[in-house]
């Protein structure tokens, strides 16, 4: 049936690697070698195992499997991994132009249908080889015609067959996983995500880690034994965006009991509540953040989406940290922000039902107060008393 060869089936031909390809990476200069071991242990780490090799090599990773043919769910594991570009099964064929088209010829017959077209392709990474790129792909090709009678359909056939040409290998290749691109965890510094277990903060959290930065969270939450925050749905949440990068994570759980003891001590106005609420945050965050060597806070804030997301609003809460920052979500709508957070399998995560403290503070926020007004009014708050006793009350647990 057509586009069956597109479908990654390592059942019908015997693949004995994977290879994983990048393409920011590549464009690094003298630290190349180093986003790359990154990448491979980020890769090791995902594909635990005997029988797995990961090996490092100037344009690509070569995952080897001596236990047998390649299946799905690894070569989708990898394929998940930032830093990533494409992940493609491979099988090593002779490096001569008979092996080749028997190849060739072996995966077609494996995998037409009648009247299924074919084309052939070759990328030469060894300028040695006797043949070039297109020489390889005609004279191929013209094997695979003569044995097959199949229809040539270069620019777009159903069954792709590509070659790839190293100094020590030539590589027959499966169908091309796409990854997600970016940078490998871990070459970017550490951030403190403040995540509440909405649609937003984990997609705010992974696109962070997408630009190589690990991660650290911090939950504010309403339990009086933090222990409760197991029976939800943010440890689940967490270790959704983690666990593909082969990364453990750290969450910081925050009582809103220090902050709700302070603003029973004194009146402020009931439309600052909230404002006040995230500027108590900010401070947490980033001392949580200083004390944990993170060098920025990130946040699932977009820009005018809810009301304390005005630029009013995040300027207040930006004042309130004592250091930067980081908003990846600021500009996405929330379509936008709903079709990540399915493809990182969090969306139906985020719709379960949990107390957020955010739902206590006042429903209506002003969205535009002045920053002057907002520093008035937490100065009636006994702000330090209330930060040094959340920190005080503060757990930190290690999620594998």
């Amino acid at each position: 049936m057509p586009g069956a060869a597109h479908k990654l089936n390592p059942l019908v031909l015997s693949w004995d690697a994977a290879m994983v390809h990048f393409a920011e990476i590549g464009l690094k200069g003298k630290n190349r070698g180093d986003f790359i071991r990154v990448l491979a242990e980020n890769i090791r780490r995902v594909l635990p195992g005997e029988g797995i090799r990961v090996s490092e090599h100037r344009d690509r990773i070569l995952v080897r499997f001596a236990n047998g043919p390649a299946p799905d769910d690894t070569i989708s594991a990898a394929a998940s991994v930032c830093g990533v570009a494409f992940v493609t099964p491979v099988r090593s064929v002779p490096a001569d132009l008979a092996g080749m088209s028997r190849a060739a010829v072996q995966l077609y017959r494996e995998l037409a249908w009648p009247g299924a077209t074919y084309g052939v392709s070759a990328k030469r990474n060894c300028k040695t080889f006797p043949l070039t790129s297109p020489e390889i792909g005609r004279q191929v090709g013209f094997a695979v015609g003569e044995a097959t009678n199949a229809p040539v359909n270069l620019s777009n056939p159903d069954i792709p067959i590509r070659f790839r040409v190293y100094d020590d290998k030539v590589y027959l290749e499966g169908p091309h996983i796409a990854g997600p691109g970016g940078m490998p965890v871990g070459v970017s510094g550490r951030t403190m995500c403040l995540f509440s277990g909405g649609i937003d903060s984990p997609a705010a959290a992974w696109l962070m880690m997408k630009r190589g930065c690990r991660t650290e969270f911090v939950h504010f939450h309403v339990f009086g034994d933090p222990e409760k925050v197991r029976e939800g749905k943010i440890i689940p949440m967490i270790q959704a965006i983690t666990r593909p990068q082969g990364q453990s994570a750290r969450l910081h759980l925050v009582p809103y009991t220090a902050f709700e003891a302070g603003m029973m001590q004194t009146r402020v106005p009931q439309e600052l509540e909230l404002v006040l609420f995230r500027r108590f945050m900010a401070r947490i965050a980033s001392r949580l953040a200083v004390r944990s060597r993170c060098h920025a806070i990130v946040t699932g804030d977009n820009l005018a989406q809810v009301a304390s997301q005005t630029m009013q609003n995040l300027t207040a809460f930006d004042d309130a940290s004592s250091i930067s920052v980081f908003r990846p979500l600021l500009t996405y709508n929330k379509q936008e922000i709903i079709d990540l957070s399915q493809q990182l399998d969090t969306f139906d995560l985020s719709l379960g039902k949990y107390k957020d403290c955010c739902s206590l503070v006042a429903r209506h926020p002003h969205t535009s107060p002045k920053l002057e007004t907002v520093r008035r009014a937490e100065g009636m708050l006994p702000v330090e008393d209330m930060t040094v006793s959340a920190l005080n009350e503060t757990v930190c647990w290690t999620l594998d």
